[in-house]
């Protein structure tokens, strides 16, 4: 466990009390939010700054450890200095508490008393995350890797590291079917970064489908992305996803309702009662790979996750801000 240091004082000495600094308020997360396991989004506001001084960086403490590791103002788990008062925080590990404080640190070296203490907690729904930093890894540990088929490669210049690239050909990458895809009539969630190369025809991004059964997420021809089950049909958004950017679509069905975030935001809702159970292979980047890949993606891929839960609009917001903070890009307002 790190030292946190002079705690609460800050050096003030003899300051008049009404100089003295105040701590950082803790905007994201909420108090005790649950998110899924990947990155948290922290993010906090400035307390009151002395006279004559000015904010250098912020040391943020945190631990999935019992709060007595992190309650006391000499306590300081994890210990990193941040230049941002924001920052994305691993947190992988499923059912977890969380626990995080953050202190300003002024030019002169001194401290800002710590902010309360904040948690949140972690679901256990993650069944696939596929970083796609240089291989199909999964990160969650379930061993749902993602195989690169055709000459599908890996771009050095993805949302948060490396990304698939795919050529818009017949190349992809394709999971093997698995229990924990097949949720029949239940929630999930699947979401990824998208940045795709072509518009002006249709490409398909995340399918898991036979000829009867099964569903699909692609970009319509006119840039509008579109969900779609086998019984349900079509649920297009009218939000675009951009050539040559960056977004992050998010799909997730809690009870029947569909709801589609685009960079967190919700861009429209749809219904759709299917039973999604089916022996087909999870597919990114291409339909019916037996068949050729009808409609391939140009462009690359990023940071793809799949739960077996639905997803909060909350949680949609931590999950594009927290990848957002990790690739070094200041947060929109959607993240204030």
């Amino acid at each position: 466990m790190a030292d946190g240091g002079d705690g609460g004082t800050g050096g003030d000495g003899g300051m008049d009390a009404g100089t003295m600094p105040t701590a950082p308020s803790v905007l994201r997360p909420t108090m005790a939010q649950m998110l899924h396991p990947g990155r948290a989004y922290l993010r906090w506001q400035d307390g009151i700054i002395p006279s004559g001084r000015t904010i250098t960086d912020y040391q943020l403490c945190f631990t999935s450890g019992a709060a007595t590791t992190i309650d006391d103002a000499t306590e300081c788990p994890g210990n990193a200095m941040i230049a941002t008062p924001y920052s994305a925080l691993e947190s992988d590990t499923p059912g977890a508490t969380y626990r995080f404080k953050v202190r300003a640190r002024f030019d002169d070296g001194s401290f800002s008393p710590y902010s309360d203490v904040r948690t949140f907690v972690t679901d256990g729904g993650l069944t696939g995350r596929w970083k796609l930093d240089g291989n199909g890894t999964d990160a969650t540990g379930l061993g749902h890797g993602a195989t690169p088929q055709n000459g599908a490669a890996f771009d050095p210049s993805g949302r948060v590291g490396q990304a698939l690239s795919l050529a818009g050909l017949d190349d992809h990458a394709t999971v093997n079917d698995a229990p924990a895809f097949n949720v029949g009539t239940g929630d999930f969630t699947w979401a990824a970064w998208i940045n795709p190369d072509l518009s002006g025809v249709f490409q398909s991004l995340i399918e898991k489908r036979t000829s009867a059964n099964g569903f699909e997420i692609y970009r319509r021809p006119t840039g509008g992305l579109a969900f779609a089950g086998h019984a349900c049909g079509e649920i297009i958004l009218a939000n675009g996803i951009v050539n040559g950017e960056w977004h992050r679509a998010l799909v997730t069905r809690s009870g029947m309702t569909v709801n589609v975030f685009i960079d967190g935001i919700l861009a429209g809702s749809g219904t759709c009662a299917d039973d999604f159970n089916n022996t087909a292979h999870v597919a990114f980047g291409c339909n019916s790979p037996e068949r050729g890949c009808s409609t391939p993606l140009q462009g690359r891929m990023d940071e793809i996750l799949s739960l077996n839960l639905s997803t909060t609009a909350e949680m949609a917001v931590n999950d594009f801000c927290a990848d957002e903070a990790a690739a070094g890009v200041s947060p929109p307002a959607v993240c204030q």
